[in-house]
């Protein structure tokens, strides 16, 4: 698992969601999670800048569906 933040421009509205916590900039969160072993890419999420690493996860995971 490995979580980027991407700065952005401040957004108009809403400026809470996106304020990043390690350095204040507003920001996009994009998450890739794989399998160690076999190198497969188990989900891809991007997302508001606020909020944890680990609480990325538990959202992405709650919220998969089987293709």
């Amino acid at each position: 698992m490995d979580v980027t933040e991407t700065p952005i421009e401040r957004p108009q509205k809403k400026q809470k969601d996106f304020l990043g916590g390690k350095r204040g900039y507003h920001t996009l969160k994009s998450q890739l999670v794989a399998d160690q072993n076999t190198e497969e890419i188990i989900c891809v999420f991007c997302g508001k800048g606020r909020g944890h690493d680990f609480r990325v996860l538990r959202f992405v995971l709650c919220n998969r569906r089987e293709l």
